[in-house]
């Protein structure tokens, strides 16, 4: 059994929460956003820091927030990611989006996700603490739809929206979805008032064969999963994780104020942007240890039969429950 993970010189891809700053205050938000965080980069900090991912040649950046289009110097940073040869995708709430910055900004990237946690109006807008938000993101995909550019979602699953997934898919083809991407939901942040909501291991599993009969029956629209236990099921035909998690091991997360961590889903710091090179970081930083060395791991993850396949599941989940992210996932059905 092979446990110590090879990683490359630098991570193939970075996702970069680039301001807290939302215009929402969603129930289920792990980074409790809503007010910007005093120590947030500046543009030419992300800039050195873009200097540094193109030096290095990483392939794409997955720009969040926070609601990235409430900054206002936004644009201004990706354009530079894009002179400098960098792919860069965003994730958006949608509530922003206007004609304007369809033609003028938005076709330049190479993919734009909304978040949208209902084909049910109430629903959304309810989880979204905001009425007419549902109209407006569903309003942003179909401009960007009709413009040729490449439009993903983003649906946190939970028990308020587990009962209604095979018609949301169905909703989301008949927008003209590229690519439907299922985040679980997280018990961190603001999420943790809503824990309660978070589906058990076997409710998990059985979302996952759920989502391959829907694979089934739109087989041009992908769907993507960040379930490590995947493998526990079989060759499944979603484009899910097939196993070992990329966080730690070829990307990493950068928060808005440089601080650096294995995944989004872990908010906190192993080094930070402003005191070392990216590269140093990912080289040294204590928690990425974890992230490549199953030896370190505990409880019934390191003597899984299926390591190897599963790579150790999330290390995230046992973080966030019991504040060990070297300790077993309790959220693996097996």
């Amino acid at each position: 059994m092979n446990k110590e993970i090879k990683y490359p010189k630098f991570p193939y891809v970075v996702g970069w929460s680039i301001t807290n700053k939302c215009n929402l205050q969603c129930v289920h938000c792990n980074m409790d956003s809503g007010c910007a965080w005093e120590d947030e980069l500046i543009t030419s900090e992300c800039k050195s820091v873009i200097d540094e991912l193109a030096d290095n040649k990483v392939k794409a950046i997955l720009m969040t927030g926070g609601e990235p289009l409430l900054r206002s110097d936004f644009f201004e940073v990706c354009d530079y990611a894009f002179q400098k040869g960098i792919n860069v995708s965003v994730t958006t709430n949608g509530t922003l989006i206007t004609d304007k910055l369809v033609n003028e900004q938005l076709w330049k990237f190479q993919s734009v996700r909304i978040s949208l946690d209902s084909h049910i109006r109430e629903k959304h807008d309810s989880w979204r603490k905001s009425e007419g938000t549902f109209d407006k993101a569903v309003s942003a995909i179909s401009k960007m739809s009709q413009r040729g550019i490449n439009v993903a979602v983003s649906t946190c699953v939970s028990h308020n929206n587990i009962e209604e997934i095979e018609k949301m898919a169905d909703f989301l083809v008949s927008l003209g979805v590229s690519r439907w991407c299922l985040p679980l939901l997280s018990p961190d942040g603001r999420g943790k008032n809503i824990k309660s909501l978070s589906l058990q291991p076997d409710e998990i599993k059985a979302f996952v064969y759920k989502l391959d009969d829907i694979q089934k029956k739109y087989t041009d629209f992908e769907i993507g999963i960040d379930i490590p236990y995947v493998v526990l099921c079989g060759d499944f035909r979603i484009n899910g994780m097939k196993g070992n998690c990329p966080a730690g091991v070829s990307e990493l997360t950068i928060f808005a104020n440089g601080d650096v961590s294995p995944c989004f889903a872990m908010v906190t710091s192993t080094g930070n942007v402003r005191k070392s090179l990216l590269e140093d970081i990912w080289k040294n930083g204590e928690l990425f240890h974890g992230f490549r060395n199953r030896n370190l791991l505990k409880g019934k993850c390191k003597i899984c039969s299926h390591l190897d396949e599963c790579g150790g599941g999330c290390r995230a989940n046992p973080y966030i429950i019991n504040g060990d992210y070297l300790g077993e996932d309790t959220v693996c059905w097996r």
